[in-house]
This record gives C-alpha cells, sequence and structure tokens, in this order.
C-alpha cells in the first residue's frame, strides 16, 4: 500500500509505514508522480515483533541517578539499536542479557514515579505499564550499638533519613550484605553476619543495589568469657564489689564499647552502673540493688549480646549485729567474742570473718544461725569497732565496739601464808592500777572469791 511521504530535503524524505500481518516484511519503493511511476531499488522492509516488558528490579533508586536496572519480559532482540526509555528521557544505553533480560543505568531525574520503556529500533519504543521510582537519598545519622561479637547476630538499629516505606532494605557490613529484620521511614534493625575482629564500614540500601557511602563504622569484638567471680554472694542493696577474671576483655570504651557485668532475674535494668576494666583478664563491678535470690552475672560488649558462662551470684538480706558479749578482753587478744543479730547464716562458714579495728580477716565461725564467734586477735588497749563480713568483702556497718584492756601485772600476795580453816585476807598490788566501778574477783586456785579494792 502507498503512504504519504513528508519532504525533509532534496535527498531525504520520511514515510510511516503501513500495518503488515504477513511477518514477511514489504519492499520500499518512492514515487515522485502520486503513484504513476516508482523506483525499482527493491529495499525490504522488515517487520519485527514488539519487546515486551513485564518486570524491573530495583522499582526504585536515588534522584541523582545511577541505579543499574534489570528489565525482564520477552522478544527482546541483540541490536544495536535496543535501548532504554525513562519517563522522557530517550535512548539509554542498554546491555542486552538474553531475549528475555536487559539492563541499563539510569540517569538522574525528578522524585517521582516514571514510566519504562524499550526502543527496539532507532525510531519506536513501547512504554509499558512498568514504572520506576525516585527517591531522595537514604542517609545515616546513627546506628546503635556500635559494637558486636564476632559470630554475629548483634541486632543494630540504624536511625537515618528517607527510608521510604516500600522496598527491600538492606545492611551490608563491610562487603558482606544483609536483610533487614524490620525498617520504618526513619530506623532499619538488621543482624549483624559473622566476621573477623575489627572495624567495618556499615552501610543501608532501600533496594538491595545502592548502598549509602557515609563511612559509618562497626567493630567485630571477640566475646569476653567468665571463669570465676569472687565473692559470690553481696547484699541485696547492692554495692558489693565483685571481682571477675576471664579472658577477652575490652579496656576501650564507655558502657556502649566497652566490656560491662550485666545481672539477670532481678527488677532494675540488669547493668552494673559501675565496672572497672583493670585488664583484658580482670575487672571488677559493683552489683546493683535487687530482690533476693540468685542472679546469673555474665558480661556484655555493648548492652545487648551477653556471655553465657552461667556465674551465679546470690542476693542476701544484709546482716545486723545487734549486740556481741563479752564487752571487753585483754589486749593480749585469744579470746572468744560471740555476736548475735539477724541475718548472719544464709552463707557457707568458710566465707564468714570479723574485722576488728583495721585487722580484717580475723578468724570466725557461726555458733547459730544468728550467732558468730570471733576469736579476738591482740590489739592495743581501747575501744575499737567490731564487723562481721559473710563473704570476705563486705562488712557490716554498726556501732559495736569491744575494750581492749592493759594487760595487768600483779605484786604479792601479802601474807603468803593464811590458814587453812580460811577467812584470812591477803593483799595484791596491781600494774597499771586503775579507779573502777566494776566488781572484783580474785581466783584462789580454781574458785572465785569476792575482792574488794
Amino acid at each position: 500500500p502507498a503512504t504519504v511521504a513528508i519532504f525533509v530535503s532534496s535527498t531525504q524524505i520520511m514515510c510511516e509505514s503501513p500495518p503488515d500481518a504477513s511477518g514477511l516484511g514489504l519492499t520500499v519503493e518512492v514515487s515522485t508522480n502520486l503513484g504513476m511511476n516508482w523506483t525499482g531499488a527493491g529495499y525490504m522492509f522488515a517487520y519485527e515483533s514488539t519487546a515486551q516488558l513485564d518486570y524491573v528490579a530495583p522499582r526504585q533508586g536515588s534522584v541523582f541517578g545511577g541505579s543499574l536496572l534489570k528489565l525482564t519480559g520477552s522478544g527482546m532482540r541483540n541490536t544495536e539499536s535496543l535501548s532504554c526509555r525513562v519517563g522522557t528521557i530517550s535512548h539509554i544505553a542498554s546491555r542486552w542479557l538474553s531475549s528475555s533480560a536487559t539492563s541499563c543505568q539510569v540517569p538522574a531525574h525528578r522524585e517521582g514515579p516514571v514510566p519504562l520503556g524499550l526502543h527496539s529500533n532507532e525510531a519506536d519504543y513501547d512504554m509499558h505499564d512498568v514504572s520506576f521510582t525516585y527517591t531522595p537519598p537514604p542517609n545515616i545519622t546513627s546506628i546503635y550499638p556500635t559494637v558486636g561479637i564476632v559470630r554475629g547476630g548483634t541486632r543494630v538499629t540504624v536511625d537515618g533519613v528517607n527510608f521510604p516505606s516500600s522496598g527491600r532494605a538492606m545492611c551490608k557490613f563491610g562487603s558482606i550484605p544483609v536483610a533487614a529484620l524490620s525498617r520504618t521511614a526513619n530506623q532499619i534493625v538488621c543482624a549483624a553476619p559473622s566476621m573477623r575482629a575489627g572495624m567495618a564500614t556499615m552501610e543501608v540500601s532501600i533496594n538491595k543495589q545502592d548502598f549509602t557511602i557515609t563511612g559509618t563504622q562497626f567493630q567485630f569484638v571477640v566475646p569476653p568469657t567468665v571463669l570465676s567471680i569472687n565473692p559470690k554472694s553481696g547484699s541485696a542493696r547492692g554495692g558489693t564489689i565483685i571481682a571477675v577474671n576471664g579472658d577477652h576483655f575490652n579496656t576501650e570504651g564507655d558502657f556502649d564499647e566497652g566490656t560491662n557485668c550485666v545481672f539477670s532475674n532481678f527488677t532494675s535494668d540488669g547493668s552494673s552502673d559501675a565496672t572497672y576494666v583493670v585488664s583484658s583478664r580482670l575487672l571488677k563491678c559493683e552489683a546493683p540493688a535487687s530482690d533476693l535470690g540468685k542472679s546469673n552475672l555474665e558480661l556484655s560488649v555493648n548492652g545487648f549480646d551477653t556471655t553465657i558462662d552461667m556465674q551465679a551470684f546470690r542476693f542476701a538480706q544484709s546482716p545486723e549485729v545487734e549486740g556481741l558479749y563479752p564487752l571487753a578482753g585483754s589486749e593480749q587478744g585469744g579470746g572468744n567474742l560471740v555476736m548475735h543479730g539477724s541475718y548472719l547464716g544464709f552463707v557457707d562458714s568458710a566465707d564468714v570473718m570479723c574485722r576488728v579495728g583495721t585487722i580484717s580477716g580475723v578468724y570466725a565461725s557461726h555458733v547459730s544461725t544468728d550467732e558468730i564467734s570471733c576469736l579476738m586477735p591482740a590489739h592495743a588497749p581501747g575501744n575499737v569497732p567490731v564487723e562481721i563480713t559473710l563473704n570476705r568483702f563486705d562488712h557490716t556497718f554498726n556501732e559495736a565496739a569491744y575494750h581492749y584492756e592493759p594487760m595487768i601485772t600483779t605484786l604479792g600476795p601479802i601474807p603468803t601464808r593464811v590458814l587453812a580453816e580460811g577467812g584470812g585476807e591477803i593483799t595484791l598490788s596491781l600494774w597499771p592500777s586503775e579507779d573502777t566501778d566494776m566488781s572484783l574477783v580474785c581466783i584462789v586456785d580454781t574458785f572465785p572469791v569476792p575482792a574488794s579494792k
């Protein structure tokens, strides 16, 4: 069939091809006299089936462009003229992958959805019911925690801006991408993968392809281990200083980054307010206030991931001393002092000790559940405070005092002989001599005898 030509120049005209159902193609000839005479060049014009576009990935990307689209469908021919069209931007270079897939890199564009199309040749293009959405580029403002363990699994919360509500969010630690566990418009949560110890750059993507370039750092560390703790019990009021022995303790950073104690199974938030790392194998932490009972003491490098070494610590009532007997004794020591009160019998006897003045570690033993006996050491004369501990570290705070009396030297007796039937008086001189209102007794052989000053 003849079609109307459009004159372009003396050497060029434009014609619109008519439909053809034969699929065999048509010869193209030209007439300058309304179809009376035609050229006989015999050029063939071939008809090709239209490429079909069904799906594109990713479905969204930055307004700055650069996303590499993979377009899938059918009828895609491997020709030099095959190209992409994004909105009104045409002839975007593409890479033919197969008869059902091609790829192209999108240019920059204003925000919003745009239709996609394919150019099968230099002149024709077909727009399809498939779109690509341009969005502002996402950006990371902070992550928490910033430290995780090398075996992976740390839940990292990423705060940022321009996280769209749709799309497939991902995090990337170093070169390892991981799918997001959850997401909102300003937050993405991912589980850190297993990586060797050291620093890794952490970025996010909202289309599984284009990642941020913030350079955010995340540190992978070897998890600490707990070998022993001492003491293993303390007051429920808190304040017990616990020595923790183990390995791989991080001496750097604060609670977010360093190694810290974490207590389980009680009413507060579980964290120790004071942890001091002495070395990579020793740290000290202060037990918080807690309910009575046992709690597992574990370690954490970030406040989330904890060890599972199951070191039990017992929170107990604080012992209270209500009285002691006797109230005085010789400066030479050696006597037994019995202290009685409440909550004195909840631990093993090996951990019970007394402190006399500044002398710690004084041997003690349980007399009953409410009485403890202390073997008094030698001490200078005078009043000294006496305290007890049930764990070798925490001592009672009370006003109980024991009076050390100076050793007495006796001169005499005068006379040295008395009648056997008794009744005679003897005199003893004491040094040093002190005024006292206390009852005096002399011991004759093994018999106590009243005395007077």
